[in-house]
């Protein structure tokens, strides 16, 4: 036992004299391994952020419009609707300028924006320039690969989805598969 015991201060009287043996080896070990899966974390991190895209929820704006903006904020843009009616799903207000853009209100006594939808080649943009008419490409250029896509059975792009920190809140673009041009575009909560 006198033999253990002296040979265990010989070997921490080592690893103190001599730090590259011993306890001190161990912390940079430790040390060198935290690092390793720190950066591959961060590599595994940007590998995602690469596969896709989400927009920040001030990017959230169609047409001048930012979302959740209240009643009053889009009438001292756009004036009063062309006609007020009901949404279909929820029974929500639903306000249309022209035939081709329309803002769903959240309910009748508290008037934030819940969607809104722009369906012709009206002028209406994203803060991106993206219009009813851009082309696919412009849209992935414009905001990088999409968080969520759907295709056709012939392998074209359907919709693309941007989250905006939610799976059910951001920007969705549909596309003409013919033409491969926005025709379509809808932002705020989808269900």
């Amino acid at each position: 036992f006198l033999q253990l015991v002296a040979g265990m201060r010989g070997f921490l009287g080592a690893a103190s004299k001599y730090p590259a043996y011993g306890i001190c080896m161990l912390k940079e070990e430790v040390m060198m391994k935290k690092l390793t899966a720190a950066l591959a974390f961060a590599f595994a991190f940007g590998l995602m952020s690469l596969c896709s895209a989400s927009i920040s929820r001030g990017e959230l704006v169609l047409g001048g419009i930012q979302m959740l903006a209240d009643d009053a904020s889009v009438r001292s843009i756009y004036g009063e609707p062309t006609r007020v009616t009901r949404y279909d799903m929820q029974d929500l207000p639903m306000y249309y300028y022209g035939d081709s853009f329309s803002i769903v209100f959240t309910s009748d006594e508290k008037k934030f924006i819940y969607s809104m939808q722009s369906s012709a080649n009206n002028g209406i943009a994203t803060p991106r320039k993206i219009t009813v008419g851009s082309m696919q490409s412009d849209v992935i250029n414009a905001y990088g690969n999409p968080t969520k896509a759907t295709y056709d059975s012939k392998g074209n792009m359907m919709t693309c989805f941007y989250d905006a920190g939610y799976d059910y809140f951001g920007i969705a673009f549909h596309f003409d598969p013919k033409t491969r041009t926005v025709s379509k575009i809808m932002m705020g909560m989808f269900d």
